[in-house]
């Protein structure tokens, strides 16, 4: 007989660093919003869940947050830090000889909706804008999926007029605070741009935390992709590109939706 799966007690943190030495740090709670703000400066905000386990705390999901009414609860901690939101994933596998990559992206975003009714929402609607093909990447896939992705951000105009772009990303967990501090770049001599902010989530749990499931879809758009790389119906990429990197980059147009 199988046993049901007991989830695991979550523990949620908010940390924070001082922006100076100090002795003494203030803080304060408004009980309307449940924001929590510093009274001393402090950079580097952002709020974690974890749960225990035997070799240590297995942190689920890491937000950064601005230094002013920092919020716990994962989803608040989304909604009041971002307008836009995208999840990449690159999955490698090796199809004739050649490795192939294929970052799966997913892009969310805030939208009015409206019932029979008249009752006024606003959900998050998310879709598959396109994934990116690379052949034979020689290091760190995953980074160069992130930095792929937010070069074509910045190169599309319909995004210039968003200022928090939240990009969910799943690995690398121990660099992300000096990627989102601009002390470190996130690959060769790539910074992350002002505006975005990388945010973590699990691959294997917390599905039901929004950061987590929009990555269990880019990862289920990177897997679509390859599958249809392997059995032809999207054929190869000959294209050789002179790239240090990689030896082929295509983007592929995906006609995922949620």
């Amino acid at each position: 007989m199988n046993k049901m799966r007991k989830n695991k007690p979550r523990k949620e943190y908010i940390y924070a660093t001082t922006s100076n030495v100090v002795d003494n740090i203030s803080l304060s709670f408004d009980t309307k919003t449940g924001g929590i703000r510093f009274e001393t400066e402090v950079k580097d905000t952002y709020s974690e869940i974890t749960y225990d386990r035997a070799k240590g705390p297995k942190v689920i999901s890491r937000t950064p947050q601005n230094e002013v009414d920092l919020l716990f609860g994962h989803h608040a901690a989304i909604e009041n830090n971002y307008e836009i939101i995208f999840a990449v994933d690159t999955n490698t596998v090796k199809i004739h000889g050649r490795n192939i990559s294929v970052s799966g992206i997913i892009q969310a975003q805030k939208i009015f909706a409206v019932d029979t009714s008249g009752v006024t929402t606003n959900p998050w609607q998310y879709f598959t804008p396109f994934c990116i093909e690379l052949t034979e990447i020689r290091m760190k896939p995953e980074n160069i999926g992130w930095m792929l992705l937010i070069k074509h951000i910045q190169s599309e105009i319909k995004y210039t007029k968003f200022n928090n772009i939240g990009i969910i990303v799943d690995s690398d967990l121990g660099n992300l605070k000096e990627y989102n501090s601009r002390n470190q770049p996130i690959f060769d001599n790539f910074l992350l741009p002002e505006k975005f902010q990388l945010i973590y989530a699990s691959s294997d749990t917390g599905k039901d935390l929004f950061a987590n499931k929009m990555l269990k879809y880019a990862d289920k758009a990177s897997s679509l992709c390859l599958e249809a790389l392997r059995d032809g119906t999207i054929p190869l990429n000959t294209k050789i590109v002179e790239n240090q990197h990689y030896s082929g980059i295509r983007y592929l147009v995906s006609n995922l939706h949620s």
